[in-house]
């Protein structure tokens, strides 16, 4: 669909520009029509008579609007929606990444940048997240996917690492990746290695 690829992007759209990408989308001229008979109709008088074309144009207009509104707040729920990137693929990572245990591919999203730490998590009985993993953004590459280097399994719960190497959509469908390493992990690690 349509809206599917500026969901992405979306996340950081004002909303001036979610409602502008929605009257672009609903037919340009259809929407310019509609701005400038809405302006026009705006400025006629209370008591003046008005033709029943205008009234049927100013009523199209407004259904234009109406629309580009319920495509921008469609496009703004969908990106909000995705508070993670989808796990796309999971291999072994090649030789150059020698501390790398799995190399994981994501969809695309404005919250990752190269170089960042982030942590796996993996659903369980639908009702909570684990901490599983902790990683890194090796790189991004030129159509967006974003690939992330898992260094340090936290918990290798019923064949975590096989299932990922598996490509199991099970597996996959259970990770999340968070552009972040929560605090407790960070303390615990530091009072390990520094203690």
């Amino acid at each position: 669909m349509y809206t599917e690829s500026i969901a992405p992007r979306a996340q950081s759209m004002s909303l001036g520009s979610l409602i502008w990408e929605g009257v672009r989308r609903t037919s340009p001229l259809v929407g310019c029509l509609g701005l400038v008979a809405t302006i026009v109709t705006w400025q006629t008088k209370p008591d003046a008579q008005i033709p029943l074309l205008w009234v049927v144009v100013a009523g199209s207009s407004g259904i234009v609007l109406l629309t580009a509104l319920a495509l921008a707040t469609s496009i703004a729920a969908r990106a909000a929606s995705r508070s993670s990137p989808k796990v796309r693929f999971a291999c072994r990572p090649p030789n150059a990444y020698a501390n790398v245990q799995v190399l994981l591919l994501l969809d695309p999203s404005p919250y990752f940048v190269q170089g960042c730490l982030v942590s796996v998590h993996q659903r369980r009985d639908e009702r909570y997240d684990v901490l599983v993993a902790i990683g890194t953004v090796l790189t991004i590459q030129e159509n967006g996917l974003i690939q992330v280097g898992v260094q340090w399994f936290v918990e290798d719960r019923d064949g975590l690492t096989l299932g990922l190497l598996r490509n199991d959509v099970r597996v996959l469908k259970s990770l999340s990746v968070k552009p972040n390493v929560p605090e407790y992990f960070i303390t615990r690690a530091y009072e390990r290695n520094f203690s």
